[in-house]
C-alpha cells in the first residue's frame, strides 16, 4: 500500500517512534506507522483526484461520515 500511494502522489512524514520500532523488541526491518504530508485532506483529495477521470467514475458515489459494517459480494445476492 505504502508504494502504491508513494505513486500516486502522496508523501509520507518520517516518525520514528515506538509504534514504528516496537517498544521493548529490536527495530523492525518495515515501517508500520506513517503520517502523510497533509494528513487526511491531501490523502482523500489525491485518491479523489485520480479516481474522477476513470471511464466509470459517472458510478462513484463518494460518502463521508459512513461506517463500512460489511462487504456484499456478487455471489450473496
Amino acid at each position: 500500500m505504502y508504494w502504491w500511494l508513494r505513486g500516486k502522489g502522496i508523501k509520507y512524514f518520517p516518525v520514528p517512534n515506538w509504534v514504528e520500532r516496537g517498544l521493548f523488541t529490536p527495530a523492525t526491518r518495515f515501517r508500520v506507522f506513517h503520517i502523510v504530508w497533509g494528513t487526511g485532506e491531501k490523502l482523500t483529495t489525491t485518491l479523489i483526484g485520480h479516481l474522477q477521470p476513470h471511464l466509470q467514475s459517472q458510478r462513484l458515489e463518494l460518502r463521508f461520515g459512513q461506517r463500512v459494517e460489511g462487504l456484499l459480494h456478487k455471489e450473496d445476492k
